[in-house]
């Protein structure tokens, strides 16, 4: 199968599901994302292109509540937006995750240095 990647990143980038994707190719979503991961490079591009599309997902949030012309397409934007935010949390939680979960580490992301210092204590005399 041939796809245009650099489409389909842009896709995916833009917040667009897989789904919707597959179904624009007129093929199956699993054979979609087995064609991304099939290649190491394609699929690191797919995974950057989600985590970019975390910020599409809070902008989506965002316009559905502030766009809600009545109490149902509020509620139904509130519903939404608690969704896309919660899709940007697991895809892009150092962005998006909550706080108390977040993992930490050292420079530049890598493990944390432990330093252990014994100190002689001062005997008087």
């Amino acid at each position: 199968m041939k796809f245009n990647e650099t489409d389909i990143l842009a896709r995916i980038e833009a917040g667009d599901m897989l789904g919707h994707i597959a179904d624009s190719l007129d093929v199956s979503r699993t054979v979609l994302t087995t064609w991304l991961s099939s290649d190491t490079e394609r699929s690191a591009r797919a995974r950057e292109a989600r985590i970019k599309a975390s910020v599409s997902w809070d902008e989506m949030a965002t316009r559905g509540i502030e766009e809600a012309q009545d109490a149902f397409g509020l509620a139904k934007a509130k519903e939404l937006a608690h969704h896309y935010r919660w899709r940007a949390s697991k895809i892009a939680p150092r962005d998006y995750g909550d706080k108390v979960t977040q993992e930490v580490t050292g420079a530049a992301g890598g493990p944390l240095e432990v330093v252990v210092r014994y100190v002689q204590p001062k005997v008087s005399e």
